[in-house]
């Protein structure tokens, strides 16, 4: 990413993981990036913004049991205090979703077209930027709600697994990246693609790496994720890879990632001051 297009990046940044297409790490990513992150200190908010609610279920919540969502902050008013949980990863909190969530694209639909995609931007800018980072967990598809999640966040990261078809709807999402780009948020930026279930023996695999680099360049992040069964697990243990299986190959690439990450962000960052 050129330095160029992160101008006036804040400090606190918000971060959107995002991709339309369903099985492509999204949630994975969201919950072991903000685990790692709030291990190396950094005060970080993850938001679960999708109503399967996988992220709020990997952190141990019973979403049958909460007393305040997403939802609720988003549409009913409820403040953002009364709904934040701790998780059990110090400087680590999250924002838990549950199934009501799917009502969310509806309702802002049939809010007036000159408010509707600024909601969730004007109720986290109300809130202030008290997270080092915030890291949102966006719905697999491309809706109100997805267009309100990335008119909020200041970049967008796009896990895509290793085979064809996501390739194929990567076109899609860039094309909604630079439509809101140019009509609702001129500051954001794509962050950089990241390739998940990566498994070298298999050409598919390589075939997209190679497909993805000569389409998007420096775009794609260095490392990327393998398919890794100790990963594919840790959510029904009801904790992130770092804690389930932290020697794992593929913690180690999630913890490896997140370096990377934070190196190319705040590097644009410092480029432009």
């Amino acid at each position: 990413m050129s330095s160029r297009e992160y101008r006036n990046a804040p400090i606190r940044p918000r971060v959107a993981i995002i991709n339309q297409k369903g099985g492509v790490g999204k949630t994975t990513t969201a919950v072991n990036m903000s685990a790692y992150l709030a291990s190396l200190g950094y005060k970080t908010l993850l938001i679960d913004a999708d109503a399967q609610a996988n992220s709020s279920i990997s952190y141990g919540l019973d979403t049958n049991e909460l007393d305040g969502t997403f939802y609720d902050f988003l549409i009913s008013g409820t403040p953002l205090r009364s709904i934040v949980k701790n998780t059990m990863i110090q400087q680590l909190d999250i924002i838990p979703s549950n199934d009501n969530l799917y009502a969310a694209d509806l309702d802002l639909a049939q809010l007036d077209d000159s408010k509707s995609f600024d909601i969730l931007f004007r109720k986290l800018e109300d809130c202030g930027r008290e997270y080092d980072f915030t890291i949102i967990d966006s719905p697999p598809h491309l809706g109100p709600l997805t267009l309100n999640i990335m008119r909020a966040a200041d970049a967008l990261i796009v896990p895509l697994k290793a085979d064809f078809l996501a390739l194929q709807g990567l076109a899609i999402l860039y094309k909604t990246f630079l439509r809101v780009k140019k009509s609702l948020h001129q500051k954001l930026c794509l962050l950089g693609i990241l390739i998940t279930m990566y498994t070298q023996s298999q050409n598919i695999c390589r075939d997209v790496e190679n497909d993805l680099k000569n389409t998007f360049g420096k775009l794609i992040f260095d490392n990327k994720i393998p398919q890794n069964v100790t990963v594919a697990e840790s959510p029904s243990f009801r904790r992130p890879v770092m804690l389930h299986g932290p020697k794992s190959p593929g913690a180690q690439k999630y913890k490896d990632f997140t370096l990377e990450f934070l190196r190319k962000i705040y590097g644009a960052i410092e480029n432009e001051q």
